[in-house]
Protein backbone atom coordinates (compact mmCIF):
# COMPACT_ATOMS: atom_id res chain seq x y z
CA UNK A 1 0.00 0.00 0.00
CA UNK A 2 2.84 2.15 0.57
CA UNK A 3 3.30 2.39 -3.42
CA UNK A 4 -0.29 3.78 -4.22
CA UNK A 5 -3.08 5.75 -2.94
CA UNK A 6 -5.83 3.69 -3.95
CA UNK A 7 -7.47 1.53 -6.28
CA UNK A 8 -10.24 -0.02 -8.17
CA UNK A 9 -11.07 -3.99 -8.56
CA UNK A 10 -12.89 -4.25 -11.74
CA UNK A 11 -14.95 -7.93 -11.24
CA UNK A 12 -11.29 -8.61 -9.33
CA UNK A 13 -10.58 -12.28 -9.37
CA UNK A 14 -11.31 -13.78 -5.67
CA UNK A 15 -9.19 -16.54 -4.29
CA UNK A 16 -9.59 -18.24 -0.57
CA UNK A 17 -9.07 -22.03 0.14
CA UNK A 18 -12.64 -22.43 0.10
CA UNK A 19 -13.86 -19.95 -2.75
CA UNK A 20 -12.02 -19.78 -6.11
CA UNK A 21 -12.14 -20.67 -9.33
CA UNK A 22 -11.29 -23.93 -8.94
CA UNK A 23 -13.80 -24.40 -6.61
CA UNK A 24 -16.79 -23.44 -8.89
CA UNK A 25 -15.61 -23.34 -12.34
CA UNK A 26 -15.64 -27.71 -12.43
CA UNK A 27 -19.14 -27.26 -11.93
CA UNK A 28 -19.65 -24.85 -14.80
CA UNK A 29 -17.97 -27.53 -17.20
CA UNK A 30 -20.00 -30.50 -15.38
CA UNK A 31 -23.68 -29.07 -16.06
CA UNK A 32 -23.22 -26.85 -19.20
CA UNK A 33 -23.37 -28.83 -21.49
CA UNK A 34 -26.17 -31.31 -20.30
CA UNK A 35 -28.45 -27.97 -19.29
CA UNK A 36 -27.32 -26.42 -23.00
CA UNK A 37 -28.44 -29.84 -25.10
CA UNK A 38 -31.61 -30.72 -22.78
CA UNK A 39 -32.57 -27.24 -21.08
CA UNK A 40 -31.76 -29.72 -17.52
CA UNK A 41 -33.76 -28.27 -14.74
CA UNK A 42 -31.11 -30.10 -12.53
CA UNK A 43 -28.05 -28.83 -14.35
CA UNK A 44 -29.56 -25.11 -14.37
CA UNK A 45 -29.85 -25.25 -10.78
CA UNK A 46 -26.78 -26.39 -10.25
CA UNK A 47 -25.21 -23.44 -11.69
CA UNK A 48 -27.22 -20.82 -9.84
CA UNK A 49 -25.53 -22.55 -6.81
CA UNK A 50 -22.14 -22.26 -8.20
CA UNK A 51 -22.82 -19.00 -7.77
CA UNK A 52 -23.67 -17.74 -11.47
CA UNK A 53 -26.72 -15.54 -11.17
CA UNK A 54 -29.92 -15.91 -12.70
CA UNK A 55 -30.56 -13.93 -15.84
CA UNK A 56 -27.15 -14.65 -17.08
CA UNK A 57 -28.38 -17.53 -19.14
CA UNK A 58 -27.88 -16.36 -22.85
CA UNK A 59 -24.18 -15.95 -22.01
CA UNK A 60 -23.42 -19.07 -20.89
CA UNK A 61 -22.59 -20.30 -24.06
CA UNK A 62 -19.58 -17.59 -25.09
CA UNK A 63 -18.70 -18.04 -21.33
CA UNK A 64 -18.19 -21.96 -21.75
CA UNK A 65 -16.48 -21.52 -25.03
CA UNK A 66 -14.25 -18.64 -23.88
CA UNK A 67 -13.62 -18.72 -20.16
CA UNK A 68 -14.64 -21.19 -18.01
CA UNK A 69 -13.08 -24.32 -20.38
CA UNK A 70 -9.98 -22.64 -21.37
CA UNK A 71 -8.96 -20.83 -17.42
CA UNK A 72 -10.20 -23.88 -15.40
CA UNK A 73 -7.35 -25.90 -17.48
CA UNK A 74 -4.55 -23.20 -17.37
CA UNK A 75 -5.13 -22.19 -13.47
CA UNK A 76 -5.63 -25.82 -12.78
CA UNK A 77 -2.09 -26.88 -14.80
CA UNK A 78 -0.51 -23.60 -12.18
CA UNK A 79 -1.87 -24.86 -9.25
CA UNK A 80 -2.18 -28.56 -9.32
CA UNK A 81 0.03 -29.67 -12.63
CA UNK A 82 -0.25 -33.44 -11.10
CA UNK A 83 -3.63 -33.82 -11.74
CA UNK A 84 -3.69 -34.77 -15.19
CA UNK A 85 -0.32 -36.66 -15.15
CA UNK A 86 2.29 -35.10 -17.55
CA UNK A 87 0.02 -33.69 -19.97
CA UNK A 88 -0.37 -29.93 -20.63
CA UNK A 89 -3.15 -27.97 -19.37
CA UNK A 90 -5.66 -30.85 -19.47
CA UNK A 91 -8.06 -31.82 -22.62
CA UNK A 92 -10.05 -28.97 -24.03
CA UNK A 93 -13.88 -29.59 -23.55
CA UNK A 94 -13.37 -32.92 -22.61
CA UNK A 95 -16.54 -34.80 -21.26
CA UNK A 96 -17.47 -35.14 -17.71
CA UNK A 97 -16.21 -39.08 -17.03
CA UNK A 98 -13.55 -39.10 -19.38
CA UNK A 99 -9.80 -39.68 -18.14
CA UNK A 100 -8.05 -36.51 -16.21
CA UNK A 101 -10.91 -34.30 -17.70
CA UNK A 102 -10.60 -30.95 -15.58
CA UNK A 103 -14.89 -30.89 -15.50
CA UNK A 104 -14.28 -33.74 -12.62
CA UNK A 105 -11.74 -31.59 -11.06
CA UNK A 106 -12.65 -31.88 -7.04
CA UNK A 107 -10.42 -29.52 -4.94
CA UNK A 108 -11.51 -30.87 -1.21
CA UNK A 109 -9.79 -34.02 -2.69
CA UNK A 110 -6.55 -33.13 -3.87
CA UNK A 111 -3.20 -33.55 -2.10
CA UNK A 112 -2.58 -31.17 1.01
CA UNK A 113 0.30 -29.52 -1.05
CA UNK A 114 -2.24 -27.96 -3.33
CA UNK A 115 -4.48 -26.08 -0.73
CA UNK A 116 -1.14 -24.68 0.74
CA UNK A 117 -0.91 -23.63 -2.56
CA UNK A 118 -3.45 -21.63 -2.70
CA UNK A 119 -3.40 -20.77 0.72
CA UNK A 120 -0.02 -18.81 -0.32
CA UNK A 121 -1.93 -17.20 -2.67
CA UNK A 122 -5.16 -16.52 -0.87
CA UNK A 123 -6.45 -12.99 -0.39
CA UNK A 124 -7.05 -11.85 3.37
CA UNK A 125 -9.04 -8.57 3.17
CA UNK A 126 -6.35 -6.97 5.09
CA UNK A 127 -6.62 -3.62 2.53
CA UNK A 128 -4.65 -0.57 3.47
CA UNK A 129 -5.81 1.58 1.20
CA UNK A 130 -8.72 2.67 -0.32
CA UNK A 131 -10.78 0.39 -2.51
CA UNK A 132 -13.73 0.76 -4.87
CA UNK A 133 -15.03 -2.91 -6.15
CA UNK A 134 -16.83 -2.42 -9.20
CA UNK A 135 -19.00 -5.64 -10.24
CA UNK A 136 -21.09 -6.45 -13.05
CA UNK A 137 -24.28 -8.17 -11.61
CA UNK A 138 -24.66 -10.60 -14.80
CA UNK A 139 -20.72 -11.24 -14.27
CA UNK A 140 -20.05 -14.89 -15.15
CA UNK A 141 -16.30 -15.27 -14.67
CA UNK A 142 -15.71 -13.51 -11.62
CA UNK A 143 -19.46 -13.60 -9.81
CA UNK A 144 -21.36 -11.89 -7.68
CA UNK A 145 -20.98 -13.71 -4.92
CA UNK A 146 -16.93 -13.55 -5.11
CA UNK A 147 -17.02 -9.32 -5.03
CA UNK A 148 -19.64 -9.81 -1.75
CA UNK A 149 -17.68 -12.17 -0.09
CA UNK A 150 -14.33 -10.27 -0.58
CA UNK A 151 -16.14 -6.79 1.02
CA UNK A 152 -17.12 -9.32 3.66
CA UNK A 153 -13.26 -9.99 4.50
CA UNK A 154 -12.82 -6.79 4.44
CA UNK A 155 -15.21 -5.77 6.74
CA UNK A 156 -14.64 -8.87 8.96
CA UNK A 157 -10.50 -7.15 9.20
CA UNK A 158 -12.09 -4.11 10.49
CA UNK A 159 -11.77 -2.20 7.39
CA UNK A 160 -15.06 -1.40 5.53
CA UNK A 161 -14.03 1.97 5.91
CA UNK A 162 -11.82 1.79 3.13
CA UNK A 163 -13.57 0.31 0.75
CA UNK A 164 -17.05 0.19 -1.51
CA UNK A 165 -18.95 -1.86 -3.57
CA UNK A 166 -20.88 -0.78 -6.76
CA UNK A 167 -22.60 -3.82 -8.40
CA UNK A 168 -23.90 -2.15 -11.74
CA UNK A 169 -27.06 -3.97 -13.14
CA UNK A 170 -26.26 -5.80 -16.86
CA UNK A 171 -22.60 -5.52 -16.35
CA UNK A 172 -20.84 -8.87 -17.62
CA UNK A 173 -17.14 -9.86 -17.62
CA UNK A 174 -16.76 -9.79 -21.48
CA UNK A 175 -17.59 -5.99 -21.93
CA UNK A 176 -17.45 -5.46 -25.49
CA UNK A 177 -18.15 -8.98 -27.02
CA UNK A 178 -21.34 -9.72 -24.81
CA UNK A 179 -22.81 -5.91 -25.02
CA UNK A 180 -22.77 -6.62 -28.66
CA UNK A 181 -24.73 -9.45 -28.66
CA UNK A 182 -26.99 -9.16 -25.99
CA UNK A 183 -28.02 -5.26 -26.19
CA UNK A 184 -31.12 -5.54 -24.56
CA UNK A 185 -29.67 -7.48 -21.59
CA UNK A 186 -25.88 -6.53 -21.16
CA UNK A 187 -24.20 -3.14 -20.99
CA UNK A 188 -21.11 -1.53 -20.92
CA UNK A 189 -19.30 -1.02 -17.49
CA UNK A 190 -16.52 1.39 -19.20
CA UNK A 191 -18.37 4.69 -18.00
CA UNK A 192 -18.94 3.40 -14.48
CA UNK A 193 -15.76 2.80 -14.19
CA UNK A 194 -14.15 6.09 -15.13
CA UNK A 195 -16.99 7.52 -12.73
CA UNK A 196 -15.19 5.42 -10.07
CA UNK A 197 -11.99 6.99 -11.15
CA UNK A 198 -13.39 10.60 -10.40
CA UNK A 199 -15.03 8.88 -7.40
CA UNK A 200 -11.22 7.34 -6.00
CA UNK A 201 -9.49 10.58 -7.10
CA UNK A 202 -11.48 12.66 -4.82
CA UNK A 203 -11.69 10.15 -1.77
CA UNK A 204 -7.87 10.25 -2.24
CA UNK A 205 -6.95 13.46 -3.36
CA UNK A 206 -9.44 15.90 -1.91
CA UNK A 207 -10.72 13.39 0.94
CA UNK A 208 -14.29 13.20 -0.23
CA UNK A 209 -15.93 10.23 0.67
CA UNK A 210 -17.75 8.20 -2.04
CA UNK A 211 -20.72 7.23 -2.79
CA UNK A 212 -21.63 4.21 -0.18
CA UNK A 213 -22.05 0.58 -1.35
CA UNK A 214 -25.29 0.40 -3.91
CA UNK A 215 -26.62 -1.10 -6.97
CA UNK A 216 -25.74 1.03 -9.68
CA UNK A 217 -29.28 0.73 -11.55
CA UNK A 218 -29.00 0.40 -15.81
CA UNK A 219 -30.29 3.92 -17.60
CA UNK A 220 -29.82 2.97 -21.30
CA UNK A 221 -28.65 6.75 -21.99
CA UNK A 222 -25.67 5.95 -20.53
CA UNK A 223 -24.81 2.68 -22.83
CA UNK A 224 -21.99 4.93 -25.03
Amino acid sequence: PGLYDGGIAWSGVLMTPERNLLTYLPTALRHYPQYAATGSEQAHQALLDAGFPAGSEPTWAYSHRNFWDPLQRILREEIDPTYDGDRLAGYALCVSGTLDCDADYDLATRPAEVRETLSRLSLTGRIGKPLLQLQGSLDTAVTPRDTRLYAAMIESQGREHLTRLYEVEGGTHFEDDLWKAFPGLARPMLPCFQDAFDALEDWTIDEVNPPDSHLVTRDASTDL
